[in-house]
């Protein structure tokens, strides 16, 4: 394949760029799915630095009306993992976030996710972001992939500014963890079809061994748990169960499991699309096997010119366009 033969494109005025090589080098970044999008003749472009699809053959009406109608499949994973962590962690993400963190306690065991807009001290926007609080000393940031070299900048001049009046403690720590997981985005009405689908792999057996029905309930409890979800709200799950592969492990995991990066699977019931659906962070190595499975299932693989249709058909902003300093 000539990755030099494909051309850029534009929807709604925003201009997705070809391939770009340099003396004989390609200079963007691969997902983890990279090959996955080969393998679709997903048409690739450059965005943000990495190579993703902007859409496959089917085209980009076929795939928005799949995410309204039924369940569309993206690849996320260039967006950007901030880890900012410490006893004062919050008191510190207060300071530098739009969004209010007073009662964290309470949001920490509600496990839920929160938007947020990240301010620079005039009160312009350096980003738009979400953030999982999940432990009382630990928050992941989830940031536009343009962004994320100068938001790991903003983050450490602000926590330098304090540090000097001597407001932080020495035991904060910022970590920029954007190549540890690669990230999912499963969207539509249908996305729990799609789950139980999956989920019931071995109970479809006409006559399940003892063993195999107890992993089949195991998976459908999986698919209760994230149903139980409300908007914005994110779990723990073991990524066997999602894979429809057996599995003997706990169920109830957190995120001491997910931070360990072996099979802990972080989702949580957001999205860009202004549809139900799930998000789902794992380790990258992992990531084209869920692709497949869920594929698999029934989801329509979707890519960037269908994401943005979908993102402003439901008002929500993108950083450099609509939302900037």
């Amino acid at each position: 394949m000539d990755v030099r033969a494909n051309d850029g494109l534009t929807v709604r005025g925003q201009t997705f760029a070809p391939r770009a090589w340099y003396g004989g080098i390609f200079m963007a970044e691969q997902t983890p799915l990279y090959a996955e999008h080969l393998q679709l003749s997903g048409k690739m472009v450059e965005f943000a630095g990495f190579l993703l699809p902007v859409q496959y053959p089917d085209g980009i009406s076929a795939e928005h009306l799949a995410v309204r109608q039924s369940a569309g499949l993206f690849d996320v994973s260039h967006m950007g993992e901030i880890e900012v962590s410490g006893e004062q962690t919050y008191a510190f993400l207060d300071y530098l976030l739009s969004r209010s963190l007073a009662k964290i306690d309470t949001i920490i065991a509600s496990q839920r996710a929160l938007y947020a807009v990240m301010c620079a001290a005039d009160g312009t926007a350096v980003d738009d972001l979400l953030i999982y609080p999940v432990s009382p000393t630990r928050c992941l940031l989830i940031v536009n992939a343009a962004n994320i070299a100068s938001d790991e900048a903003h983050i450490r001049a602000v926590a330098d500014e304090w540090a000097r009046v001597d407001i932080l403690p020495a035991d904060l720590a910022i970590e920029n963890h954007s190549n540890r997981w690669a990230q999912l985005a499963l969207q539509g009405p249908q996305c729990l079809q799609i789950l139980t689908k999956i989920a019931s792999g071995l109970a479809g057996q006409s006559a399940p061994s003892t063993l195999a029905a107890r992993f089949a309930a195991d998976r459908l409890t999986w698919v209760a748990q994230l149903s139980a979800l409300k908007k914005y709200q994110f779990t723990y799950l073991p990524l066997p169960l999602l894979l429809g592969e057996t599995y003997d492990g706990p169920l109830h995991l957190s995120s001491d499991d997910f931070e360990a990066g072996g099979t802990t699977v972080l989702a949580s019931r957001t999205g860009y699309t202004g549809e139900d659906g799930f998000e789902f962070y794992l380790r990258p190595e992992a990531a084209p096997q869920l692709w497949r499975t869920l594929l698999a299932a029934g989801a329509k693989p979707a890519g960037l010119g269908a994401r943005d249709t979908l993102r402003l058909e439901a008002g929500m902003p993108l950083y450099g366009h609509e939302l900037s300093r």
